[in-house]
């Protein structure tokens, strides 16, 4: 079995496997579907230094976003309907987060690197070299908080593609006290979402991946501190 049919077989055993939603889940999906939709109707989504990324997408060459668990609503308001796929963990919160992404028009993989790793990384694979460009978040779903997992690095070499590091900074917000800080964008935000110089992630030695963890969490360092710096001007 190839790698394409291999992974067309795993994400139909994904879809097929998704646990099924109790009543009380299915109500937070519809309630928090709609919260959703309202606030991103009212954010100012102010995307700066794309330009690359942009150019790569037009001309078919797909990257890999990532960013920090925690801005993960900031970012993907940025990225709706553009037919980027996003990794989702497979745990029951997941499940959840993934049907409000879904419906407000962002599109998932299912796994993560603790839970469902290799199904995931596999999906990951396969729609990069379909020419479909991914989102990661490398300290998803348990943390440690601004962590990197091997599976950004991983799903780069085997796909091929850059790694753009991501950064995401609101004007005000509301940040929740779990393990990442999940941070909501309060109503009529500024939401600045600035992209690094892509990462490039040669094939071979630990040495070279080591190498390129280094520069990501550089250079989303300094798309941070650039993007908090704009939300607050």
């Amino acid at each position: 079995m190839n790698e394409a049919t291999e992974a067309a077989t795993t994400a139909q055993a994904a879809a097929a496997a998704r646990p099924s939603i109790t009543a009380g889940r299915r109500a937070l999906i519809v309630a928090g579907t709609i919260l959703l939709r309202l606030l991103m109707w009212t954010w100012r989504i102010e995307r700066r230094n794309m330009e690359q990324t942009t150019t790569a997408r037009r001309a078919g060459h797909p990257v890999i976003l990532a960013f920090w668990h925690g801005k993960m609503l900031g970012a993907m308001s940025a990225h709706r309907h553009s037919g980027i796929r996003v990794l989702v963990s497979e745990h029951k919160d997941g499940e959840v987060i993934a049907r409000i992404l879904e419906a407000n028009g962002v599109r998932t993989i299912r796994g993560s690197t603790s839970r469902g790793g290799a199904r995931a990384l596999l999906q990951l694979v396969a729609a990069v070299k379909q020419g479909h460009t991914i989102a990661i978040t490398p300290d998803g779903p348990r943390g440690p908080r601004h962590s990197v997992a091997p599976g950004l690095f991983a799903a780069a070499q085997r796909g091929g593609a850059p790694i753009v590091p991501m950064a995401v900074a609101a004007s005000r917000v509301w940040q929740l006290g779990s393990w990442d800080g999940f941070e909501i964008p309060k109503p009529f935000a500024r939401v600045v979402v600035q992209y690094g110089d892509p990462v490039e992630v040669p094939e071979g030695a630990t040495r070279e991946v080591d190498v390129s963890t280094a520069r990501y969490v550089d250079a989303l360092a300094a798309a941070q501190h650039a993007a908090d710096a704009a939300a607050r001007a």
